[in-house]
């Protein structure tokens, strides 16, 4: 896990939402139609109100980039 410091945001139906931490699975928690992925990254946000958004990034090994 890693906290993020101030600075980043996101808008969901108006409401700003602070990046406040991102952090890592492997393999992911979610599939998509069934599949699973290697790994996952969670962008965590909160309101004023500490309510949360988690935003997930799946994760699939690929080809070097060179």
């Amino acid at each position: 896990m890693i906290n993020y410091g101030p600075g980043s945001f996101l808008s969901v139906g108006g409401e700003k939402y602070a990046l406040k931490q991102f952090h890592f699975h492997r393999p992911s928690e979610e599939t998509i139609d069934g599949k699973g992925y290697e790994m996952v990254v969670h962008l965590v946000h909160a309101n004023l109100e500490d309510k949360l958004a988690v935003v997930a990034v799946l994760l699939q090994k690929g080809e070097d980039n060179l």
